[in-house]
């Protein structure tokens, strides 16, 4: 579980950041702001749904160990109990990964090469499949491929494939 106190200064930073921007910075000022609110937002946005279902937890836990609570109303605050449990882990495991050091090629483009490899035409065919799914991927991320290279094997597959992938965090995601 991430600590409390880092989400507490990470929202903290993120209102000050916020203010120093409403107030007027000036211009090398507010695009460095920008950049880090840019890079915040993300993170912020997934410790306020953290902390939010960390306090309807505490809320149905309270509410389970009600003596005064009917039988429907308990049945149903432990399976949203069961919900809330799961989503925490969703998003502990989520803000985990967005608090992770940034490396400075992540928002780079990639080059993405795929060989079939032996296994004769049954690997070509899946290089294939491959290929396909790495396009559709790409284009579910809002990403932008070329192929720079394609070599077609007798049955439909691919030999080789050479993709160049543009767009924000592709390295990183790749």
């Amino acid at each position: 579980m991430i600590p409390a106190a880092k989400l507490e200064r990470l929202l903290d930073r993120f209102s000050a950041i916020e203010s120093e921007m409403a107030s007027g910075a000036s211009g090398a000022a507010f695009v460095k702001l920008s950049r880090e609110h840019a890079e915040l937002g993300p993170v912020i946005e997934t410790a306020r749904a953290y902390r939010s279902a960390q306090t309807q937890l505490e809320e149905t836990e309270a509410l389970i160990a009600d003596p005064a609570t009917d039988s429907d109303m308990r049945s149903m605050a432990e399976q949203e109990r069961a919900d809330l449990r799961a989503q925490l882990t969703t998003l502990d495991h989520d803000l985990k990964i967005q608090l992770l050091p940034r490396d400075a090629a992540d928002d780079s483009s990639a080059i993405l090469e795929i060989r079939a490899g032996t296994g004769g035409d049954e690997a070509a065919l899946f290089a294939g499949d491959l290929l396909g799914m790495y396009q559709r991927y790409c284009g579910l991320q809002g990403w932008k491929t070329e192929i720079l290279s394609l070599s077609e094997s007798d049955l439909g597959g691919f030999k080789e494939a050479v993709l160049e992938v543009q767009g924000r965090g592709v390295f990183a995601k790749l």
